[in-house]
């Protein structure tokens, strides 16, 4: 018996998805070595938006197909790029995807954030020790000034040569002169910048008065990626391990506690390095820290457990010297971090609040010693007590350093933020009781005593509005 076969229409072909489309039909990134900060990121940011077309989660980009693009790229970077801002561009257009606002897509802008920040620990993988170091610590050069040579041209590998050219970090007066890196001026002209450099494609046209990235001067890729908030670029072991190298000491910056030292990145020699410049060693700084507010914790004892109301003594002479050195090397780290990267750190707070506190004792206690008057110096007194509040979890701040107290503390920061904002609606709640309550017990009571009803009320005292309910008012009481 004949078999009949019925033919079947063949489905049409299928358009290839971006997953799989052969990416290698993209033009890679042409960056030679002398291309500026910002032919760099202009190039980088052309090949993102080409590649990342569909909005990807972090670990897809990382183990999947939809990555593949970017191993390509970071293999021809590592065969080819020997730019010494590579990854301060890649840092700074992340920092830029992430912020980005003007895409309707915003997980496609997201995407393009994880990209960048693959790529950047990715390339610095594939790199020796010392190399890393030379990328992360590169500071962006002001483009007016001549070219520096790439981190792995003709250094010599010894203690005493620098881990970057000198031309970078021979401008004495650059950092200072300019805006704080933290300083929120600074950070609105970064962002501003970086929105200009990647939406004009004819930058290279423009005036060098009108440089995009002129806010980016003198930052290096560490700086970007703290004020990214790249934190999986900072995770990374090698980054890591640059960032440990400069909290023990084993890259400095200063060499002397000259006034004309110069700040450049080296690696540390007990022969040639002064001694006293370890003061300068964050781990080293942060243990003189804990022995300065011991001792300020022992004046603030000593002071309050006399109490002299009569005169001035000499351990109060004494703290009043402790707190002005207290205030200048808050205001010294305030300049030199700019008001974004100190406001990160909790302690700061609390260091203003002590200072604030201090700097009110002592007013109250000249003008009570001058007018003769013990309720202006009793009142001193009182408000300096205030100071141990503040005082003596700080003195025990070394304690985040550890792993566990070191989590602990920003969640707890994340927590009172929740907790600020949540009080907003108890607050609008409360208003809204006080003022039904107001009216309706004017005849019972005034303003000012139903406004403290309420309040232990809301602070859990329940019982406090059944005593009352009755006098408030005999039907709208009970009801309430």
């Amino acid at each position: 018996m004949p078999i009949r076969v019925k033919s079947k229409k063949l489905p049409k072909s299928r358009d290839l998805s971006p997953v799989s489309m052969h990416f290698d039909t993209f033009e890679l990134p042409d960056i030679d070595t002398d291309d500026t900060f910002r032919d760099v990121v202009k190039k980088l940011s052309v090949y993102f938006v080409d590649v990342i077309v569909l909005p990807s989660t972090f670990e897809q980009l990382r183990t999947t197909a939809a990555g593949e693009p970017l191993r390509i790229l970071v293999d021809h970077l590592n065969a080819t790029c020997t730019n010494p801002a590579i990854v301060n561009a890649l840092l700074a257009l992340k920092w830029h995807y992430a912020v980005d606002e003007s895409e309707s897509n915003k997980g496609l802008c997201e995407a393009r954030a994880n990209a960048c920040e693959i790529v950047a620990w990715r390339f610095l993988t594939h790199l020796s020790e010392r190399e890393a170091v030379d990328y992360c610590l590169y500071e962006i050069p002001d483009p007016k000034q001549p070219p520096t040579p790439p981190p792995n041209a003709d250094l010599e590998s010894n203690e005493n040569s620098p881990l970057l050219s000198g031309g970078s970090w021979s401008n004495h007066g650059s950092r200072r002169a300019s805006i704080r890196p933290g300083s929120s001026a600074k950070r609105y002209q970064l962002l501003s910048s970086l929105s200009r450099l990647t939406m004009s494609m004819h930058a290279d046209q423009e005036d060098d008065d009108d440089d995009p990235t002129s806010p980016f001067t003198n930052l290096n890729a560490l700086e970007i990626a703290a004020v990214a908030d790249a934190k999986r670029f900072l995770s990374q072991h090698v980054v890591q391990k640059i960032v440990t190298g400069i909290w023990n000491g084993d890259i400095i910056f200063w060499d002397s506690l000259s006034v004309h030292a110069e700040k450049k990145p080296r690696f540390y020699n007990a022969h040639t390095t002064d001694v006293f410049s370890r003061l300068r060693v964050p781990k080293y700084l942060k243990a003189w820290e804990a022995f300065f507010f011991f001792v300020f914790l022992c004046l603030y004892y000593s002071v309050l457990v006399e109490q002299n109301t009569e005169r001035i003594t000499h351990n109060e002479i004494i703290l009043y010297i402790w707190l002005a050195a207290f205030l200048y090397d808050e205001l010294s780290e305030w300049a030199d971090a700019g008001t974004i990267f100190y406001a990160t750190d909790v302690w700061n707070l609390f260091d203003m609040i002590m200072i604030g506190i201090g700097i009110t004792f002592a007013i109250l206690r000249v003008i009570g010693i001058a007018n003769h008057d013990m309720k202006i110096t009793d009142t001193a007194f009182n408000v300096f007590a205030l100071e141990a509040l503040f005082m003596v979890p700080r003195v025990f701040s070394l304690l985040s350093l550890s792993p566990y107290w070191g989590t602990l503390i920003p969640c707890l920061k994340e927590m009172g933020k929740d907790f600020v904002k949540f009080m907003v609606l108890v607050v609008i709640i409360y208003l809204g009781f006080l003022t039904t309550f107001s009216l309706i017990g004017q005849d019972a009571y005034n303003f000012s005593h139903m406004t403290m009803i309420l309040t232990k009320i809301f602070f859990g005292s329940s019982y406090v509005g059944i005593e009352i309910m009755d006098d408030i008012d005999k039907v709208f009481g009970p009801l309430s």
